[in-house]
């Protein structure tokens, strides 16, 4: 990945100014503030997530029976806190790109998980959700589960190019996702790609992504 990165900054402190994890927020506002800091400064345009064991901590199977509210309570706290300041930004675009054929759950738990944040329907609104639903897996056969996440990019970058006048560049995407392959098959693309664990949290994005303005091994 391109280390000469430089930082654009719209209201969040710069890139110049976490150079060092020492000089990071460890309260969850102030890292979801660096976070946007940083994307801006590797000039991301399209955050996508996983959803399975990524924004929420358990694996539905793409069959999750029960109600969405029950599954909203699964839904990971950093990812919670960061959802929102994304959706609210006009430069980064964000959508969640999953196996998963249960799109209207997906969008409802996070809607669910946002309930006390002002204007969250607009808000919500605005993610792309690109799961394995019947249209997308006719479409793609197999290769919709063999692929990694990379047809759901696509049909995500798509929609976006449509509709902003700067087209997504490879490189100015970041999956997250708790998926080697998929993280793998997404490097192999020039995307950028932070993998996802058990103990995930937002200093941890902060951390790669700090790491990855500065040059090091993303």
């Amino acid at each position: 990945m391109n280390s000469n990165i430089q930082s654009e900054v719209h209201g969040y402190r710069s890139a110049d100014q976490l150079k060092s994890s020492s000089q990071m927020s460890f309260n969850q506002s102030g890292l979801v503030m660096d976070a946007m800091a940083l994307l801006r400064a590797m000039r991301i345009r399209l955050v996508a997530f996983d959803f399975d064991c990524t924004l929420v901590s358990i694996h539905t199977g793409g069959q999750w029976p029960d109600s969405a509210e029950k599954l909203a309570e699964f839904v990971r706290p950093c990812f919670r806190d960061l959802l929102p300041e994304l959706l609210k930004c006009s430069d980064i675009h964000t959508c969640v790109v999953t196996y998963s054929p249960q799109e209207e759950l997906i969008r409802d738990v996070l809607r669910i998980s946002m309930k006390e944040v002002t204007d969250v329907d607009l808000l919500i609104s605005k993610i792309v959700i690109r799961g394995n639903s019947k249209d997308f897996l006719y479409m793609h056969g197999l290769e919709a589960y063999t692929n990694g996440k990379q047809l759901h990019l696509d049909f995500c970058r798509s929609h976006f190019d449509q509709t902003g006048q700067v087209p997504i560049e490879n490189n100015g995407i970041l999956l997250i996702d708790d998926d080697v392959t998929n993280l793998k098959m997404a490097q192999e693309n020039n995307h950028f790609a932070f993998h996802v664990d058990n103990n995930v949290n937002l200093n941890e994005l902060v951390c790669y992504l700090n790491n990855c303005v500065q040059g090091g091994t993303c």
